[in-house]
């Protein structure tokens, strides 16, 4: 039975846990989620033979990172690997909901097959620092950006459901194969 470690750091264990359920599925093949305090804590165990994945850019992951060869580069999401070590990373935040969603959802079939807001205290101390003209133009900017902050966390979301799910589809087959 092949055992793999997916490391990820708490904001990104959805994804690390979609991902070790989906190799726990797989017939000889077992998962565990480590954040990477607990993969820094079990490193004197842990050997340059066992399979480990990374899930985004942390200090842990830094040094694999370097020398993973990119095999997917696609929606500013990256994945590859190098020997027993694999990587998914979102390099770059694209707002690029549909293409990515189109993409998540053809992986899918194929697999099938075979606002914020803020709050009123805080506008009304807002506006009462500032002539009253100013007011609704700072109170549109300041919803603009928490919008557009909320939209980038949701798109790096969406692009790391698309890495973790081409990883399995189109990579996760030759990354075991070529780790023995």
């Amino acid at each position: 039975m092949k055992s793999i470690i997916v490391v990820a750091d708490e904001k990104l264990r959805d994804h690390a846990i979609n991902l070790v359920h989906a190799i726990s599925k797989i017939e000889d093949m077992k998962a565990s989620y480590f954040t990477p305090s607990k993969f820094r804590d079990n490193e004197s165990e842990i050997t340059g033979k066992n399979l480990t994945i990374f899930i985004g850019e942390n200090d842990i992951a830094q040094p694999y990172l370097g020398v993973i060869k990119k095999k997917y580069n696609k929606h500013g999401i990256y994945w590859g690997f190098d020997g027993s070590k694999a990587g998914i990373v979102v390099d770059e935040i694209r707002l690029e909901e549909k293409k990515i969603k189109a993409e998540i959802d053809a992986i899918i079939v194929s697999s099938a097959a075979g606002a914020t807001t803020l709050g009123a205290s805080t506008i009304a101390v807002m506006t009462s620092m500032m002539p009253a003209f100013w007011a609704p133009a700072i109170v549109y900017f300041v919803y603009k950006y928490f919008a557009k902050k909320k939209r980038m966390r949701e798109a790096e979301k969406l692009q790391y459901k698309l890495g973790v799910l081409s990883f399995m589809e189109k990579g996760f087959d030759e990354y075991i194969t070529k780790a023995n």
